[in-house]
């Protein structure tokens, strides 16, 4: 485990304040939930990402979705790539979305890249395949992640952003 040289003391009612720089770094937000658990001597706090307990439900969809347009397809909480389908590149899951990502998730509405011309990378670093779509997966006032796929360089038929909006409506009611 990394130290951070940041001590907090505990408040008379049991709360700790996590330090600004700390919550930054890792996009927790007010209102974020965070998994509390102990390992031996340790007490751990981890952002929870209700998208993960979705398993079987986020797999299956991108499967889905990856067969009806014929592409690439990422499922992603607010953090990283949680799922992949249809493409090679399944090196993606589990790394960190890029800011860009980020930033149209938290915006809640669905970005269709390809036919702006905007460029949306998946995780932060350079070698990362471009969105062509990006739909939001959200509800109940919260951003939980969203579903997007991956571009192919070439203009997006407007049933394939209906499919994956429709489809991030459907995990986001799952959370009601």
């Amino acid at each position: 485990m990394r130290e951070t040289g940041i001590v907090r003391r505990i408040d008379e009612l049991g709360r700790v304040v996590i330090p600004k720089e700390i919550r930054k770094t890792l996009r927790i937000r007010e209102g974020d939930p965070l998994e509390i658990y102990t390992d031996k001597e340790e007490l751990i706090l981890k952002k929870y990402s209700p998208v993960k307990s979705l398993e079987n439900y986020a797999e299956g969809m991108a499967k889905s979705i990856a067969e009806k347009t014929g592409g690439g397809v990422i499922i992603a909480d607010t953090d990283n790539v949680i799922f992949v389908s249809g493409t090679r590149n399944k090196d993606i899951k589990g790394k960190r979305i890029s800011a860009e990502l980020f930033e149209v998730i938290k915006g809640r509405k669905s970005v269709c890249a390809a036919n702006s011309g905007k460029k949306i990378p998946i995780y932060i670093g350079e070698d990362s395949p471009l969105c062509a779509i990006v739909s939001p997966i959200e509800g109940d006032g919260y951003c939980y992640g969203a579903i997007a796929i991956i571009s192919e360089e070439k203009p997006v038929d407007p049933e394939v952003i209906k499919i994956t909006s429709v489809c991030a409506s459907f995990l986001a009611r799952q959370f009601s």
